[in-house]
């Protein structure tokens, strides 16, 4: 088993903590070929330090809070509250997403239609980078389990 970072957005550590979102598609699979299942993600998130503790973006009034906020990228596995073990594993294009997978992807059904809601989502994160919905790249799908929400002492 092994331990892998993996950058979280805080809407997606939101859903995580809440329990709606259970899977994460990447561009790139080929830069997850060793992963497994049964290895553990930690999630990395914008944070900052507070004195001897550490304020989370995702779950904190950050507008309140003074000082700088570290992005994700900058966050080591020692200030990482999330662990993740991998379930599920599979690559597919991107346009192959299901209902069911949107709902494990955190987006919530209210009106319209999910996979539309998950378009929308996926091109404000990748399309800039050159993996839009339009282009269907091919993603690996990762399913995951929450194993901790406590940084560890």
């Amino acid at each position: 088993m092994k331990e892998h970072p993996l950058i979280y957005s805080a809407w997606s550590v939101q859903r995580i903590l809440a329990g709606t979102k259970t899977m994460t598609r990447r561009p790139n699979p080929e830069r997850f070929r060793s992963w497994l299942v049964g290895d553990r993600i930690w999630c990395r998130e914008t944070w900052q330090y507070m004195g001897d503790d550490i304020a989370y973006k995702a779950t904190e009034d950050w507008e309140l809070l003074k000082g700088q906020w570290k992005p994700s990228i900058y966050m080591h596995r020692h200030e990482s509250r999330i662990l993740l073990e991998i379930t599920a594993l599979r690559i597919e294009p991107l346009q192959d997403i299901t209902w069911p997978d949107c709902g494990n992807e955190g987006i919530e059904y209210l009106t319209g239609s999910m996979i539309d809601k998950f378009a929308l989502l996926w091109d404000s994160i990748n399309a800039k980078r050159g993996f839009s919905w339009d282009s269907n790249p091919p993603v690996i799908v990762i399913g995951f389990k929450v194993l901790s929400t406590e940084r560890e002492a």
